[in-house]
């Protein structure tokens, strides 16, 4: 194969700044979900730390919270 002579076809401009615009706006999103997963990791490790150094502790069950509600720890009152 002559790779000299090889025709490759393109798209018309329109087009190719259409999925160029496409690209980009798939980028950005990607990078807001990364940001939003590295927040959501530094959240859960600055809870994890707040409750091993007894800043913060569990809810209790039994409530009329919602079930998620107890997931979610609350300032610890001395």
């Amino acid at each position: 194969m002559d790779l000299k002579r090889l025709t490759l076809p393109l798209l018309p401009l329109a087009e190719q700044r259409r999925y160029g615009d496409a690209f980009r706006d798939l980028h950005r999103l990607r990078r807001r979900i990364d940001a939003v997963r590295r927040s959501e990791d530094e959240l859960q490790e600055r809870i994890a730390s707040g409750m091993r150094a007894g800043l913060l502790e569990p809810r209790r069950t039994g409530g009329s919270e919602p079930e998620h509600a107890a997931a979610v720890p609350h300032i610890r009152q001395t």
